[in-house]
């Protein structure tokens, strides 16, 4: 840690004085804010899991930022072997969530075969996030059968555990 006797004559501080407390605060402001982590998010479903295909991807990131955890989560199907499941849809979070919470964030569907969009919410159910669409749950056939290029994509901020 720097101290005073790092100033020049005159009462100035010396460049390395200053230097060496703007890493200081760097090291803090890292320490206390780290930005944004990635995790693999897993798309469940209440009877049989989904199967995204062979090029299809999962994507997340958080960030812990004082009592919420903020996350993004991109699920895109693709390839072969893309396969619906059977039931209603959930979605891993990357760290659990207070089990009294019920956090609702937003959700965007895409059917690009048909050009169809959804808007929807997402909520903290039981440890996941639950997928309701604008008239239901979303599950392998609705808002319409899951196929290749179908897209997911949630946030939501939410109290963790």
């Amino acid at each position: 840690m720097p101290t005073f006797e790092t100033q020049q004559p005159g009462g100035r501080a010396r460049a390395s004085f200053i230097n060496s407390i703007t890493d200081e605060v760097t090291a803090l402001r890292a320490l206390h804010n780290p930005g944004w982590s990635t995790f693999t998010p897993a798309l469940t479903a209440a009877t049989t899991a989904p199967n995204l295909g062979s090029t299809g991807s999962a994507v997340g990131r958080w960030w812990w930022h004082g009592a919420f955890v903020f996350t993004e989560i991109a699920l895109t199907f693709g390839g072969t072997g893309v396969a619906a499941g059977s039931g209603a849809y959930r979605l891993s979070l990357p760290t659990p969530p207070n089990p009294a919470d019920r956090a609702i964030g937003s959700l965007y569907l895409a059917h690009p075969g048909t050009s169809a969009v959804q808007a929807g919410v997402c909520r903290v159910n039981g440890g996941v996030l639950e997928l309701i669409g604008p008239t239901a749950l979303v599950t392998h056939a609705a808002p319409w059968t899951w196929a290749a290029g179908d897209s997911i994509t949630a946030s939501i901020a939410y109290n963790p555990a």
